[in-house]
C-alpha cells in the first residue's frame, strides 16, 4: 500500500513538472558603441619621446611652487 501511494505521488509530481510552462529563451544583444570620429590632430609621440630621451625637451619643466609663501599672521 505504501509503495503504491509513493509511486502515485512520484508520478503526479513528475507529470506536474513535465506539463509546466516552457521557459522563454531571451536573446541578449550587447550594445555597440558608436564609431568615434577623430577631430583632434594626432601628435607625433615617437619624435616627442626621442627628444625626451635625448634630453632636449621643447620647454623646460616649471619647478616653481604652485602657491606663494604662507603669511606671517597668527591667531593669539
Amino acid at each position: 500500500m505504501k509503495s503504491i501511494a509513493l509511486s502515485v505521488s512520484t508520478v503526479l509530481l513528475l507529470t506536474a513538472c513535465a506539463t509546466g510552462p516552457r521557459p522563454v529563451q531571451i536573446l541578449e544583444v550587447c550594445p555597440v558603441p558608436p564609431i568615434l570620429e577623430l577631430d583632434a590632430p594626432e601628435r607625433d609621440w615617437q619624435a616627442q619621446m626621442h627628444d625626451f630621451l635625448r634630453g632636449t625637451l621643447p620647454t623646460p619643466p616649471d619647478y616653481s611652487l604652485p602657491s606663494g609663501p604662507a603669511s606671517g599672521l597668527t591667531m593669539k
